[in-house]
């Protein structure tokens, strides 16, 4: 009988402790907590601790599983019971975490009054956890180290504290996570218990993650606390965790954490291992943030850096991921380290535990055989979220089932779906698109003993393009597709263009009438060109086979690409929309048509970009002629290159042709065309469109901004003008009273915006440019990571990042079709203000140009032209560039890119200096636009050596002008300075003209500056051009006269540069007449900045030493103006290079000697012939001392040229004759007996 009672109590004991509830005091204050596998862990909650409760008001109930699975279960009856729950008002049983949120309101799922909840935490598997359950009155309770996750709607917010607990705290983050998307921001106060966006000391807002730095204050003591509201800008579930810098800190299984890791730095996290099995760790830098996080893991305790400081180690450039086995796994706790190698590193790290998977293709089919009861488990890495996934099972014997989860342990007790028959011997299971999870899992149950085959499938449903449609806003990630349709009834006697366009990233066009998902390796016809891609196909082309319906495949080529695509018969007409960029294509010799609805009267611009290098296109319209063309139209514009029309006009539709002049190669031509009536769109590609802007005028321009954009450039590069950049980021456009930014720089506007600055947010931007004067400019945005496109020829400014980050441009090297093709490009980079700017470049698509990573690579702070030779280059393909500026410069640089063949007509900015080389009897050519009228357009050449500077020559009608082509007119040397180091030339321009500059035609290599203008010259100018000496008490002092700023300029504020170089005789030796001449052999010797005149203290002159001596002055934009050169003697400065009180003792001395013996000289043979001819002596006898020159003359032999046959000898008697006639002469050769002859 004892027995038994004693196994009663026992028993009692058990299911007591089997059914124990934790009681809840205190809402907000996280619970930690472990469960076994099959277990239960219970809590109540008390409804009066809850306090009172509005009906809008609500609880929530989060369960997140630190380690292992543990499932939520919720009863107002009991305890949950189950699995599965039979009680309870709700149960969830996703994978890791669980919260439910409920309203007092919400019918039947209240308790009553004097009732509790009940909490179940039901062990799925083993696992810690910790357990929150909270009111929307109070706030949550956060602790050093442990994170946090909630659910918030979309506008609301939710508020925590966090309480100093330590005297020597240190500086401590708050960062938030989003889970599945969403967008929470972060709002901090010590001063309001419900910090708001309006009411905050601290905060962040970028889209994702976020994170908040509070450095330590002296003021904040033990019990201090930090107020924090979560704001949720979309539905959003997220991870909170506040961490001191040197605490380890909880890492939740299965959740992606993020944080900020300086350069240098390590932080840490812990994870507890419950059982042994397979664990995969990763951690991966934001794409937008660049930086490269390490990945240290040690078991028991924190991980180094050093061999033998860790187990396990991933450094690899970017992400990185590591696995351990189940068999090498460890039951206890990991400690995780993130090393911060490169920069200041953003981070998302993920741990996941699971079981041995295998992994399923696309397309591809595994078989298995399983036992009554076994499982085999399947993983699908999933990169494309546009696509649907479908999972086939064929049960070839017995019984099994399929499950699937986002999580690696679907099964029949925990699954998101299981596969329903669509036969006796097939089960299915499909995802739709969006399919937004990277992995899904897949398990295969066997009930009974049995054989199976398990394939699995993506496809997307086929867009269908409509004729001359664009379709805008496609997306496709890298190494995947998007499928496309286009049928053209009239191919019999029509072409057909398929053109794609990206706005960012980089696509490739495939075709086809054959395969329905042409790719890569299946096509007919296809483009692979960096940016625009077209395919044209001739009508009847027998590639067809005769068919008419084309299946058309876009590539992603780049990590993330946007592109619009467009698919049209050559004789159609597409329909443009006001702002946006289209892509085009027209054979040489067609047409291709567009039209345009204009709602009402108004101004619109058509724009037209070549995209296809050195090809030429011009444009036609007509209101009333659907086809446009040169024979019947209304208007047109005619121009080498882009295509710029402006028309007022009123509403309806108006037409455009676009008709191919002239295609270099034979391709089809390739262009974008706009309009636009009040903006226009721009990508973050880095196209270049030519732009027009009346004085007084603002033209807009829009673009879409995503949060994955790290760094963007928008530039307005000046051809001829000047403008004043505003920039908006609230949605409208961009003026003098909306802005958030100004740009005034000259010659053009950049202006970079970075992820880090306070003005950065994702959405709409406008960017406003303002016509100071009437100017030409073309316009571009470039974002990093996608880069910017660098069209040849055609200059681009960029401002250039000094954190560390970089700005990244691309240039397509064309195809050449045989060696004699090929030409070596050259890439000038100007410094439009003073800066350090570091340029590196590759053709590796997988490797970013960088330090290290590069082929070419140029330094420093000087303009530049770096030239890439055509045997290094692959031709087809593209040339990356990297920009970045030199870090620790107080200021970013800016710069000017331009890129082209030495053949190839380059664009030429007015008032815009540039450095050019030209090789030896070759020319370089350039085009200029003059949009003033009535004014000389004027240029001018200065050599940079002390050769002559080349020849200019300038024409309006031939495209490479030289010395032999016709309309063209030369260059002449100015006269004011020595060696023709400057040419200039002048010709009469009228608005609208476009003229051609050739410049070269020497035998030597030549390097020079070249600048051109028209009206007032925007240089600094200098009337008094005299250097003096205005030395004193001893010091040398060289006196600089007052230069006066351009007329077109404001400023009156000038820098004056003085620079010495030593000679040994004259200004042979050095070109010291012009700027650049002097920036090549003078050293700097003093800078001063001054509104009026200067003088330049002059040391380290050694005075026996002779110098030249020059002053360049420039104004705010680095345009320049030269006096003219003095020279140093003897300690003293003189205009000449021999002054007087300065005597050149030496010279003097041999030029009496030589006028001495020259004087000498004439005397003796003056006097000598004189004296012999008064004595009678004629002809040769009356040089003085003849007898004796004789023997000089004749190296002592004069005796035998005198023995001559009596009968032959010649008399000369008399001065200059002969006394024989002429037949004597001719009856008598003379002879000589001696050497040589007469």
């Amino acid at each position: 009988m004892r027995v038994f009672f004693a196994l009663f109590i026992f028993l009692l004991v058990i299911a007591s402790l089997a059914y124990s509830q934790t009681t809840i005091d205190e809402p907000g204050i996280p619970l930690n907590g472990q469960v076994e596998k099959g277990s239960w862990v219970y809590y109540s909650v008390n409804l009066n601790v809850l306090g009172d409760l509005s009906e809008d008001d609500h609880v929530s109930f989060m369960l997140t599983s630190l380690s292992g699975d543990a499932d939520l279960h919720v009863s107002i009856t009991g305890n949950p019971d189950g699995p599965p729950c039979t009680n309870c008002i709700f149960s969830e049983d996703s994978p890791f975490s669980e919260v439910q949120t409920l309203k007092k309101d919400t019918p039947g799922k209240w308790p009553e009054a004097g009732k509790p909840f009940y909490i179940g935490v039901y062990g799925y598997t083993k696992a810690s956890f910790t357990f929150n359950v909270w009111v929307s009155t109070k706030h949550v309770t956060l602790f050093d180290g442990q994170p946090q996750q909630a659910v918030l709607v979309s506008g609301q917010y939710t508020y925590f504290t966090y309480e100093i607990q330590q005297a020597d705290f240190s500086n401590f983050s708050i960062t938030v996570t989003p889970s599945y998307g969403g967008d929470p921001d972060i709002f901090v106060s010590t001063q309001t218990d419900k910090p708001s966006r309006e009411t905050h000391e601290w905060s962040a807002e970028k889209y994702g993650f976020d994170i908040v730095n509070i450095q330590h204050s002296p003021d904040v003591h033990p019990g201090s606390k930090y107020y924090i509201g979560i704001y949720a800008f979309v539905d959003t579930h997220f991870t909170i965790l506040v961490r001191d810098d040197r605490t380890d800190a909880r890492i939740v299984e299965g959740h992606t954490m993020s944080d900020l890791v300086e350069q240098g730095e390590m932080l840490f996290y812990v994870y507890e291992n419950l059982v042994q099995q397979r664990i995969s760790i990763s951690v991966e830098p934001f794409a937008t943030q660049g930086g490269d996080p390490d990945l240290f893991v040690k078991f028991g305790s924190r991980p180094g850096t050093t061999p033998g400081s860790y187990d396990y180690s991933k450094r690899t450039t970017g992400d990185d991921s590591l696995m351990i086995s189940h068999d090498d796994s460890k039951v206890g706790f990991y400690y995780i380290g993130i090393y911060g190698y490169a920069v200041d590193t953003k981070y998302k790290l993920v741990l996941k535990t699971e079981e041995k998977n295998t992994q399923l293709d696309d397309g591809a089919t595994v078989s298995g055989s399983l036992n009554a009861g076994e499982v085999d488990y399947y993983v699908f890495n999933n990169g494309d979220a546009f696509v649907n996934i479908m999972a086939t099972l064929e049960i070839l014997s017995g019984q099994v089932d399929l499950y699937s989860g986002k999580h690696s342990r679907p099964g029949p007790e925990k699954h998101d779906k299981k596969g329903f028959e669509i036969s006796s011997s097939q089960l299915v299971i499909q995802y739709h698109s969006p399919t937004d999870e990277t992995k899904y899992y897949f398990a295969v149950y066997a009930s009974a003993n049995a054989n199976y085959r398990l394939s699995l499938s993506t496809n997307q449903t086929v867009t269908y393009l409509s004729e001359s449609r664009l379709n805008f806003d496609n997306y496709v990630p890298a190494g995947y597709y998007r499928h496309f349709i286009y049928e053209a009834p009239n191919f019999d006697n029509q072409d057909v263009s398929i053109t794609v366009f990206p706005y960012s990233g980089d696509v490739d066009l495939f075709v086809s009438t054959e395969y329905k998902f042409p790719n890569r390796q299946n096509y007919t016809w296809f483009s692979d060109n960096w940016s625009q891609d077209t395919v044209v196909i001739q009508s009847q082309d027998p590639k067809a086979n005769g068919k008419k319906l084309f299946y058309i495949s876009v590539y992603g080529f780049r990590e993330h690409n946007y592109f619009s695509i467009i698919a049209s018969q050559s004789n159609s007409t597409t329909k443009l929309t006001d702002g946006a960029t289209v892509g085009g294509v027209v054979q040489e010799g067609k047409y291709t048509y567009y039209a345009f609805n204009v709602a009402g009267y108004s101004t619109i611009e058509l724009n037209v970009h070549i995209t296809s290098n050195g090809d030429e296109a011009d444009v036609y319209w007509s209101r009333r002629n659907p086809k446009p063309s040169r024979q019947d139209n209304e208007g047109r514009s005619l121009s080498y290159g882009d295509e710029i029309l402006t028309l007022e006009t009123y509403s309806g539709t108006i037409y455009f042709g676009v008709f191919g002049t002239n295609s270099k190669n034979g391709n089809p031509i390739t262009f974008t065309i706009t309009v636009r009536t009040s903006f226009v769109t721009l990508y973050p590609s880095g196209t270049s469109y030519l732009i027009h802007v009346e004085k007084g005028q603002y033209v807009q321009f829009k673009s879409y901004i995503g949060s994955h954009i790290e760094n963007f450039v928008v530039s307005a590069t000046l051809v001829a003008g000047n403008t004043k950049l505003y920039i908006a980021n609230n949605g409208s456009p961009a003026n003098e009273t909306n802005n958030v930014l100004i740009n005034n720089d000259w010659p053009g506007n950049a202006q970079l915006v970075q992820h880090t600055d306070k003005e950065f947010k994702s959405g709409n931007w406008f960017f406003g440019v303002y016509g100071e004067e009437a100017s030409d400019f073309y316009i571009s945005l470039s974002g990093y990571p996608y880069g910017g496109w660098l069209k040849e020829g055609v200059p681009m400014t960029v401002q250039v990042p000094i954190d560390g980050s970089k700005m990244m441009y691309a240039f397509w090297i064309p195809y050449a079709k045989d060696e004699s093709a090929k030409e070596d490009f050259e890439l000038s980079v100007q410094i439009q203000n003073a800066g350090s700017v570091d340029i590196y470049t590759n053709q590796d698509y997988n490797v970013e140009p960088g330090p290290g990573e590069s082929t070419n690579n140029s330094t420093g702070s000087g303009d530049r032209v770096m030239i890439f030779k055509k045997a290094d280059l692959v031709y087809s393909r593209p040339l990356y560039i990297s920009v970045y500026g030199t870090q620790g410069q107080k200021d970013k640089p800016t710069i000017q890119l331009n890129i082209a063949r030495p053949s190839v007509q380059k664009f030429l900015g007015q008032d815009q200096p540039q450095i050019v080389a030209t090789k030896a009897n070759s020319y370089t050519y350039y085009k200029v636009i003059n949009s003033v009228a009535g004014k000389d357009l004027t240029v001018h050449l200065e050599s940079c050596t002390t050769n002559p500077s080349p020849y200019a020559y300038i024409s309006a009608t031939s495209e490479y002008p030289s010395a032999n082509t016709p309309d063209t007119t030369p260059s002449s040397p100015f006269t004011a300075v020595p060696h023709e180091y400057i040419q200039t030339i002048s010709r009469r321009a009228y608005a609208e003209d476009t003229f051609f500059v050739g410049i070269g035609g020497v035998g030597y290599d030549s390097s020079y500056t070249l600048f051109v203008t028209s009206g007032v010259d925007s240089r600094p100018s200098v009337t008094d051009n005299k250097l003096v000496d205005a030395s004193k008490d001893g010091q040398l002092v060289l006196g600089v006269p007052a230069a006066t700023p351009s007329a077109r300029k404001t400023e009156q504020f000038l820098v004056y540069s003085a620079f010495t170089v030593e000679i040994t005789k004259d200004e042979s030796e050095t070109n010291f007449f012009t700027a650049c001449g002097i920036f090549n052999f003078g050293t700097l010797a003093g800078q001063i900045g001054s509104n009026s005149g200067v003088n330049f203290p002059l040391t380290n002159i050694n005075k026996d030493k002779k110098y030249m001596v020059n002053v360049i002055v420039s104004d705010s934009n680095g345009l320049t103006a030269v006096y003219h050169p003095s020279y140093i003697v003897n300690g003293k400065i003189s205009d000449v290079p021999n002054p007087s009180g300065g005597p050149d003792v030496a010279g003097i001395i041999f030029g009496l000697l030589f006028a001495f013996l020259a004087l000498a000289l004439i005397g003796y043979i003056g006097g000598g012939i004189g004296y012999k001819y008064y004595k009678g002596h004629r002809g040769i006898e009356m040089i003085p001392n003849i007898d004796f020159w004789r023997m000089v003359f004749t190296c002592g032999r004069s005796q035998q040229y005198a023995i001559f046959d009596n009968e032959r000898t010649v008399n000369t008697s008399g001065f200059g004759s002969t006394n024989a006639t002429a037949k004597d002469q001719e009856q008598q050769p003379i002879q000589s007996g001696g050497y040589g002859s007469i």
